[in-house]
């Protein structure tokens, strides 16, 4: 069979014996360092696989990056909180002050107009 023929057969037909390893084979037990996936571990296990570790340690890292965030936002959430809180106590006594203050000048308003005869009622 010349070249030519070979490429136009090889288009539609495969002649080689290893092909099928070549595309790959579905295997169903994995054994690399006596870890299986896909399968469930039992808690009294004393084997532990280092890919499991490596990854327990990530988890780790990445929990603690989540609790160091969530303790950034507690406290700034809580300095925020306190801050408005004061603000918010600031106001009021200003509040307070000002109506003790208008109330101690309609008073005085009020004290005068009497002496000066002037009735509550319109007459």
């Amino acid at each position: 069979m010349d070249n030519y023929a070979k490429r136009e057969t090889s288009k539609h037909q495969c002649y080689s014996k290893n092909a099928g390893g070549r595309l790959g084979a579905f295997k169903t037990k994995s054994r690399k360092n006596g870890y299986v996936p896909n399968q469930i571990s039992h808690s009294n296990s004393t084997r532990r696989s280092s890919s499991t570790q490596k990854g327990n340690d990530t988890k780790s890292r990445n929990l603690g990056g989540v609790l160091s965030e969530l303790k950034k936002l507690r406290d700034s959430q809580l300095k925020h909180t306190q801050a408005k809180e004061q603000k918010l106590k600031k106001e009021l006594n200003e509040n307070k002050t000002h109506r003790e203050n208008l109330v101690k000048a309609l008073d005085k308003i009020e004290s005068i107009l009497k002496e000066l005869g002037v009735s509550e009622e319109p007459s």
